[in-house]
């Protein structure tokens, strides 16, 4: 009987140091996920210069610039919404519903990018999308892989809409392990308005 109950001891012992390695190794993630976050926000804002660049903070001047960011074929408002994103990470939430919408946007005034299956020329100097930046799903792939680092699935061309549900969830998922950014962010996603 003893050896029985030291093996039960021991089994209880093993599963909570499995538990507690579980923890240690999602923890670890969480950090590396909100390091990338950070590194690609601190790029894409070289100059820091948050108030001089946003100083309309209105809620409703950015879900505008987000609303033209997916629904207008003109380039400039991705890179308007890109920098956004970077200043204020509690908007990458407002992104999240149209991964699921595969409406074609189009696509204008491409400048230095191709989108990967659309017929535009490839030209030296360009920057290669694999995202569909002519949907308005693709676009929100986009911007959230911009801003955040995370390496998720690419939303292509003709992706089916039960796939987009999928990374969409992903998508969610991934933020729900940063207990929605808050962990990289604290205090700054803490206001909930975009959940």
């Amino acid at each position: 009987m003893t050896l029985a109950r030291a093996g039960i001891a021991l089994a209880v012992v093993g599963g909570v140091a499995l538990g507690i390695h579980a923890g240690l190794r999602a923890k670890r993630k969480q950090r590396l996920d909100c390091a990338a976050w950070e590194r690609v926000r601190w790029d894409i804002l070289p100059d820091h210069g948050w108030v001089e660049r946003w100083t309309w903070n209105a809620t409703d001047n950015r879900l505008t610039a987000f609303a033209k960011a997916l629904n207008e074929p003109d380039v400039g408002w991705l890179w308007r919404a890109r920098d956004m994103l970077a200043f204020d990470p509690a908007m990458v939430w407002a992104l999240l519903p149209a991964l699921r919408d595969p409406s074609f946007v189009g696509f204008r005034d491409e400048e230095d990018l191709t989108v990967e299956g659309r017929d535009i020329p490839l030209r030296p100097q360009r920057k290669v999308v694999r995202d569909d930046l002519f949907t308005r799903a693709g676009r929100a792939s986009w911007l959230l892989k911009e801003v955040t680092g995370h390496p998720a699935a690419v939303v292509g061309v003709r992706t089916d809409p039960r796939r987009l549900a999928e990374i969409y969830s992903d998508w969610r998922g991934w933020l729900d392990s940063l207990d929605g950014g808050e962990a990289c962010f604290p205090g700054v996603l803490a206001r909930g308005r975009w959940r």
